[in-house]
């Protein structure tokens, strides 16, 4: 999650993923 960018939907996908 870290490597992603800091996005509020990128992280809240990879969450649910």
């Amino acid at each position: 999650m870290n490597t992603l960018p800091v996005r509020p939907a990128s992280t809240s996908l990879s969450k649910v993923q």
